[in-house]
């Protein structure tokens, strides 16, 4: 069975964070990762401000582009296209008074019901609750 990694979770993978090894833990034995082109699009654009915020250097940013690059490169992870019906899903998610959570933390959650994921870790607490409410079984990814 697959897994779909979320975005805050993919970047704790690519940079030393707290709960990086809950990540590492949490994906221990999973042999397909999930990373959808909205995770990849949503970590380069937090790397970037990083760099630009001055919280990674020059060659920092450069490293953790490229580590993430070959992380999604790399079995267990697939990257894969965000599917044409993500965003109605993550809208009928709304009409069916899921619990709240942020918007594209919904969309991730209509990518991988789109994609006919049974799992996702996530850190995010509000994106959890919305997740068990369509029956998601989440990875803890907290220590």
């Amino acid at each position: 069975m697959s897994v779909y990694l979320e975005t805050s979770c993919l970047l704790k993978l690519v940079l030393d964070e707290p709960d990086s090894s809950a990540v590492e833990n949490a994906l221990e034995g999973e042999t397909d990762i999930i990373v959808s082109a909205l995770a990849r699009l949503e970590s380069e654009n937090v790397l970037l401000a990083m760099r630009l915020g001055g919280e990674l250097s020059k060659r920092e940013y450069a490293l953790a582009v490229r580590a993430l690059g070959l992380l999604i490169g790399e079995a267990p992870f697939r990257l894969v296209p965000v599917p044409a019906d993500a965003f109605e899903l993550a809208r009928g998610q709304l009409e069916a008074g899921t619990p709240h959570c942020r918007t594209l933390d919904r969309l991730h959650l209509g990518i991988a019901v789109a994609l006919g994921q049974q799992k996702i870790v996530t850190n995010d607490q509000a994106q959890a609750a919305a997740a068990r409410a369509l029956g998601f079984e989440v990875l803890p990814a907290k220590t």
